[in-house]
């Protein structure tokens, strides 16, 4: 074998031993994709939830590495991510979900309220946020508020009712 054949094998070789590290799954979350798009660096999908449907879609699970890039953001979650243990590959095959490299990324269940505020009394502003929202915190530029509370439980029950 002339040289120029033995860089040839060696590079056909490195290729080979390569190839399982050049077809992971990638695919990439951004607060501005959509959930409908193909997850790449260039359209990526909006939610982890949609990541992880589009790995199971793949084919690629326990077959290829797989990575889900998230970029910087917060993302808001309106019910819990749910992952199967099929969902985290396997030990020569991982699944991973990370964060862009030296980005920070925020996963809340917390929800952004733009409600129209209005002074009650006494100090006190009040709102409809809509009966869909259930408020259990309520936090106002990074500081928690105390939420109204029950007027005097004392009247809404007669003592009789804890009489058995």
């Amino acid at each position: 074998m002339n040289q120029h054949n033995i860089y040839l094998f060696m590079a056909a070789t490195a290729m080979l031993l390569a190839a399982p590290i050049l077809q992971a799954r990638d695919v990439y979350v951004s607060p501005h994709g959509v959930d409908s798009n193909a997850g790449t660096k260039a359209h990526p999908v909006a939610s982890i939830t949609a990541a992880r449907d589009l790995l199971r879609q793949s084919g690629k699970l326990g077959v290829e590495s797989c990575e889900v890039i998230i970029s910087a953001g917060v993302y808001r979650l309106k019910e819990p991510i749910t992952f199967t243990p099929a969902d985290s590959g396997t030990e020569l095959y991982p699944v991973t979900y990370k964060a862009e490299e030296g980005l920070k990324v925020v996963l809340t269940g917390a929800q952004t309220l733009t409600p129209d505020w209005k002074r009650w009394k006494d100090g006190i502003y009040r709102t409809k946020v809509g009966e869909e929202n259930t408020i259990d915190q309520l936090i106002v530029n990074n500081s928690r508020q105390i939420m109204a509370r029950y007027r005097k439980l004392v009247e809404f029950v007669t003592p009789t009712e804890f009489i058995s």
